[in-house]
């Protein structure tokens, strides 16, 4: 994949070990990954070059309305020996980090036959099904007929993410 520096603009918390990074991109570059893609963050630490890939986000039912197609919004978990996570927490506003241009194969499409959605996922495995659960309440709201059940998985209450947001989903698309 082609690298380019983008740089960390907003770290927000969201549980106890995983926060929102928010990077903007060069003022040159525009990029809105398909539903299901990635991109991979790279870093030099300690001499070695650390690369891992991180499914790109949007907060719930905020697809398509991010400020700009130059922002990346990535929901990452730490882990305390983790390679690239070691790296990301030590990261300040306005500090820049490689990032790859998105890869993937997973086709959207594909959920306009469905009549019944079923996404099943444990932790961060939510972030690939947040743009997916985005694009059902769009088709929803446009007068489609699908019926989305999302089963989410987590070690203890405390680590499930976007809780708030998915009880307003729930209860809005009952």
């Amino acid at each position: 994949p082609i690298y380019f520096t983008a740089t960390l603009i907003q770290r927000t918390p969201e549980t106890h070990d995983t926060d929102w990074y928010t990077f903007s991109l060069p003022s040159h570059l525009f990029m809105f990954p398909p539903v299901g893609y990635h991109v991979r963050l790279r870093q030099a630490n300690e001499g070695l070059i650390v690369v891992k890939p991180y499914t790109v986000v949007r907060s719930l039912n905020n697809e398509g309305n991010s400020s700009s197609e130059s922002i990346v919004e990535l929901l990452i978990k730490h882990y305390p020996d983790g390679g690239m996570t070691s790296i990301l927490r030590k990261l300040l506003i306005g500090d820049t980090i490689e990032m790859s241009s998105y890869e993937g194969t997973f086709d959207v499409h594909r959920i306009d036959a469905c009549e019944t959605l079923i996404l099943v996922a444990a932790g961060t495995g939510l972030t690939p099904m947040m743009r997916i659960l985005n694009y059902a309440i769009s088709q929803i709201n446009i007068g489609k007929n699908i019926n989305v059940f999302l089963l989410f998985f987590n070690k203890t209450a405390k680590d499930i993410l976007c809780r708030e947001k998915l009880d307003t989903i729930s209860k809005q698309y009952k």
